[in-house]
């Protein structure tokens, strides 16, 4: 036997198992691509199978029962307690509602739909392959209300923690004052909020409960946001605007406004630019108004004197 003739039955063999990976290739391609077609069909308007959130599976829903079970589950996490341990006192439970946690509904509901129903065949494949490799957990969206969490904040710790006191100023007998700032004691709702936002990522709903890990939130030294130094300035400006007294005449009469009732008419806005707050002065229109028509009435003001009349004559005695 040659050499060619002993080649060719190795080289057939070769050329049929690659004709039948070929066609092994060609028929698992198309029942792939079938079985994704018919999953798009089967969920055009309901939920991809695999999808949840917070741990809840909404596969297969449509809209108004997913809207319905959004709800149950944003009402679920926002009366969850969750243990706030302050540094040096007790231990709080707050709901995450009463922390001003808040839930957009509409984006979740939005985001949960959009998962294999986006404007390309592609989103569907893309949705389906994942679905069937593990699913998909739609992120909460989460925001808080800042004036609440901090309210909140303030309340429980204000036995514990001493608030910092802004540098402010005051008029005494027409000459501009400092009222010194005062350092204080703090929890930072900032690093609170954080914390609950990174629990609530791997928050899981069951049976319509949840849980969180407690925090430990920590009271530290806090500035005034407002500082003797800052108002310095401030104060060489106020006392420039009460200025020297004032003389007004009114029917003859002289009315004199010292630097005390000037600096009365004073007072002090504070104000934030660029992040930074501090005073702004200004008069006061109504005490302005209020002063002068005061000092002036007593100043023309004349007594009453009876008249007298007989009632026989009507004359005037």
């Amino acid at each position: 036997m040659t050499e060619k003739q002993q080649e060719k039955p190795t080289s057939t063999r070769w050329k049929k198992f690659g004709v039948g990976l070929l066609v092994g290739l060609y028929l698992t391609t198309g029942l792939v691509v079938f079985g994704l077609y018919g999953l798009q069909q089967a969920f055009a308007d309901r939920i991809y199978p695999g999808v949840t959130l917070a741990g809840v599976d909404f596969s297969g829903k449509n809209w108004d029962e997913a809207a319905a079970e959004v709800e149950q589950v944003i009402a679920s996490i926002e009366d969850t307690t969750i243990p706030i341990a302050v540094d040096g006192g007790e231990t709080f439970q707050p709901t995450l509602g009463e922390l001003g946690m808040e839930i957009d509904k509409d984006s979740i509901l939005a985001e949960i739909f959009s998962i294999g129903h986006g404007g390309s065949p592609w989103d569907g494949v893309v949705a389906a392959m994942k679905s069937l490799v593990g699913g998909q957990s739609v992120e909460l969206k989460t925001t808080f209300n800042q004036v609440v969490l901090e309210q909140y904040v303030d309340a429980t710790t204000a036995s514990l923690a001493k608030k910092a006191k802004n540098a402010a100023l005051k008029v005494a007998n027409g000459v501009v004052e400092i009222d010194p700032g005062e350092i204080g004691e703090e929890a930072d709702p900032e690093y609170l909020k954080q914390e609950i936002l990174v629990r609530l990522k791997t928050i899981q709903v069951t049976g319509g409960q949840a849980s969180l890990p407690g925090i430990s939130l920590r009271i530290s030294r806090a500035a005034p946001e407002i500082t003797d130094a800052e108002v310095a300035g401030i104060q060489s400006e106020a006392q420039s605007m009460i200025g020297d007294q004032i003389n007004m005449e009114f029917e003859g009469k002289t009315s004199t406004f010292t630097q005390s009732d000037i600096g009365s008419w004073l007072t002090f806005a504070e104000v934030e630019a660029q992040g930074e707050k501090s005073y702004h002065p200004e008069f006061d229109d109504k005490k302005i108004t209020g002063s002068i028509a005061s000092k002036i009435a007593r100043s023309v003001y004349i007594k009453m004197v009876p008249k007298k009349i007989l009632i026989t004559t009507g004359q005037v005695i």
